[in-house]
């Protein structure tokens, strides 16, 4: 009767490490959130793109730059390839052609681009007055500027365009800019 306990008992160790070493081999895929793109504003353009290119490899830099082509409010938001939302700058006063670099040079911030690999955007709202459409139960965490969104992709972009039905087509832009976290 030991025997066959024992017996069962090592079966079922061995049934459960089996499994744990198939779904290891399995690859992990990166989530998949909705990313769409806004190119919207009648009469003023915010322009974004990526240094040196869209596809950020894992471990280097991440630098973005943008300009507008009227005087304006840059808040910057990104959803991550794990779905995350975080506003990246808020209410940034900027100036018709001037080119501003995220991380903003007087920040000091250097930002590694981390796995998983996926897709991303980054949303890029400029408006003539500076723009809140958050509330304080939005944001989990501020650190030096950058703020943890409590809100899904989804809630974030209801949220933004309920709040941009709300103002003068003339008085805002939003752009997106689509890019990739590239693992080797």
């Amino acid at each position: 009767m030991l025997s066959t306990v024992r017996t069962r008992y090592l079966l079922l160790v061995a049934a459960a490490f089996l499994s744990v070493a198939v779904l290891l081999a399995k690859p992990v895929s990166a989530l998949q959130c909705e990313l769409p793109t806004m190119h919207e504003g009648r009469t003023f353009v915010t322009e974004a793109w990526a240094v040196p290119d869209e596809d950020f490899n894992v471990g280097e830099p991440l630098r973005i730059q943008t300009r507008v082509s009227s005087p304006s409010f840059l808040s910057l938001f990104h959803v991550s390839t794990s779905c995350k939302v975080t506003r990246l700058i808020h209410n940034l006063a900027m100036r018709p052609t001037e080119i501003v670099d995220f991380p903003l040079s007087e920040s000091g911030l250097q930002i590694v681009v981390k796995p998983p690999a996926g897709n991303e955007a980054f949303y890029l709202v400029t408006t003539r007055d500076p723009f809140e459409f958050l509330s304080g139960a939005d944001i989990l965490g501020d650190s030096g500027g950058i703020a943890s969104l409590d809100l899904s992709p989804a809630q974030y972009y209801r949220r933004l365009n309920d709040a941009l039905g709300r103002v003068n087509p003339d008085d805002w832009s939003v752009t997106t800019l689509h890019t990739a976290v590239v693992a080797h």
